[in-house]
């Protein structure tokens, strides 16, 4: 779902909020004032707590599939675009992949790509963070996470950043935006053919998840070339994007706050409920859908089967009726039951590889620049909400 769809749907206040440095009181405001928002064209807004994740946990209310393959995908994507007994079936194929035991074994890895990144650029004592750090770090990780190959990293980028509105469509028509996500999306499936293709005329049996996804079974039966390559194309963008994006939003948050960065350095215990509470108040991805398909009473007004719901997980995030003073960053706070990843069906396949991976991204680069300052005002863009340069400066 692009920008231009969100401030259509969400009017004014979401148009400020998409593009502002510091959106935070606009979704709790939202939040406060306006539980249920209908636009023009029917959809609903949900944008309270309690009501996104009624919504969510609803076995009658269908996933982003319901309105089409998500991402300008060929196909509906598995597991994020179906539902019921065959999303049960995809997820009890690929959770335990990514476990959380499963992806704490993976630490070593982004603190090697991480000090290998750092090495390039520390001694200038400056860098544009997100395009040095943030972006390669998770695009590299992930492609040797997935088995894929590490040369094409500057493709990958391209295409992600096609697909989900990023710089390279910027200025472009919404038809001319469509048809160039179109074509990265045809391209990417071609690519992904030949790669799989080739390996198998190889005969290799193939490292890294797309190895384990060949010799995967559900029910007995081996996934399909179609599966593999749909599953594939979901984790790609999932993987490459939403991980930078935090780590981005969170060092500008660091940056303007020393204090809270010294006592992270000084007790590294704290960085995982400091980056659940970062994640909480920064919120990446915004929005999610969802359609019911029977009607539902949602804050006292009935909405249709059919209708098109955006549960919004900002301002959920900052709903002052489950959070104290919403738009503070309190790592003490508990319970902190934020829905970054979102909630019920459809909550985000790897949430304990995002946390590993943002940790120990920012232990590594704290380690060797624990002290910084932010130059310049991040321009924020995108769903996942990502600052376009992150300007820090070092001794």
């Amino acid at each position: 779902m692009s920008n231009f769809f969100l401030v259509k749907l969400f009017a004014a206040d979401a148009g400020r909020a998409l593009s502002s440095a510091e959106p935070q009181a606009a979704f709790a405001e939202l939040a406060r004032r306006c539980p249920v928002h209908r636009a023009p064209d029917g959809a609903v807004v949900v944008t309270r707590l309690e009501d996104v994740t009624a919504v969510t946990r609803r076995p009658d209310v269908r996933g982003p599939g319901a309105l089409g393959p998500s991402m300008m995908a060929e196909r509906p994507l598995p597991p994020l675009d179906v539902d019921g007994a065959e999303y049960a079936h995809y997820r009890r194929l690929l959770n335990p992949l990514f476990s959380a035991s499963k992806v704490a074994e993976l630490a070593p890895v982004v603190h090697e790509l991480a000090n290998a990144l750092l090495d390039d650029f520390i001694a200038a004592g400056t860098a544009d963070v997100q395009a040095a750090f943030c972006q390669p770090l998770s695009t590299r990780f992930f492609l040797r996470l997935m088995g894929l190959p590490s040369g094409d990293l500057d493709y990958f980028i391209r295409f992600k950043d096609i697909i989900l509105g990023h710089d390279p469509t910027l200025g472009l028509s919404v038809p001319e935006r469509m048809a160039r996500q179109r074509a990265a999306s045809q391209e990417f499936y071609r690519y992904l053919d030949r790669f799989l293709d080739e390996r198998a005329a190889r005969g290799d049996a193939g490292a890294g998840l797309l190895g384990r996804l060949a010799a995967a079974e559900i029910e007995g039966q081996r996934l399909s070339r179609e599966n593999i390559l749909d599953i594939t194309y979901v984790l790609v963008l999932a993987g490459l994007d939403t991980v930078a994006a935090s780590l981005s939003s969170m060092l500008v948050r660091l940056a303007r706050d020393p204090a809270l960065r010294r006592q992270l350095i000084a007790r590294p215990e704290l960085w995982r409920p400091a980056i659940d509470e970062l994640l909480r108040v920064e919120s990446p991805v915004q929005f999610g859908v969802r359609v019911p398909t029977t009607d539902l009473q949602i804050a006292g007004e009935t909405v249709p089967a059919g209708t098109a719901v955006y549960v919004c997980w900002s301002s959920a995030n900052l709903d002052a009726a489950h959070f104290d003073d919403p738009l503070a960053v309190d790592i003490a706070r508990q319970p902190n039951p934020h829905v970054a990843f979102g909630s019920g069906f459809h909550k985000c396949l790897g949430l304990h590889l995002a946390r590993m991976e943002i940790r120990a991204a920012l232990e590594a680069l704290h380690r060797r620049i624990p002290d910084y300052t932010l130059e310049g005002e991040p321009a924020y863009h995108g769903m996942p909400r990502t600052p376009s340069k992150v300007m820090l400066r070092w001794r």
